[in-house]
């Protein structure tokens, strides 16, 4: 297999592993509304979940990155193309969701939740697509 149809499945298995990852924090507070015994293994496999795609998710990008560092060497990444144009403007705007939710003390309600959502799912984003890795092929 090429390294350019490896690069690109690795790539893929990237951005999967993000998604699970970002989606873990809307997962977490259905331990609350389950019985212990049950919120225990909820915890479990939430936790695992976490843990396993984030770290399979950035340490994929990573190596990616480390693959394709001797062709690109961009200085500046923010508002850098479309797509991570979009992303970087919902991070500003989970941002102020974040600041709105803590000013009117909405903390323990599941508003919480999706705007830890939005900020990280906005920042793997801003990662998948600030290199362009599939554009370029690389």
């Amino acid at each position: 297999m090429s390294e350019v149809k490896q690069n690109r499945k690795l790539y893929v298995v990237a951005i999967i592993n993000l998604l699970v990852f970002s989606s873990t924090f809307l997962l977490m507070p259905i331990s609350n509304y389950v019985p212990y015994e049950h919120s225990v293994v909820i915890d479990v496999i939430v936790g695992i979940l976490f843990w396993a795609t984030g770290l399979t998710g950035y340490g994929l990008l990573l190596f990616l990155r480390r693959r394709a560092e001797k062709e690109n060497r961009r200085k500046n990444l923010f508002f850098a193309n479309r797509n991570t144009a979009i992303m970087d403007t919902l991070f500003i705007a989970a941002l102020i969701g974040g600041v709105l939710v803590m000013v009117f003390d909405l903390t323990t309600s599941y508003l919480s939740y999706l705007v830890i959502f939005t900020m990280v799912l906005s920042i793997n984003g801003h990662l998948i697509f600030s290199r362009e890795y599939i554009r370029k092929g690389k």
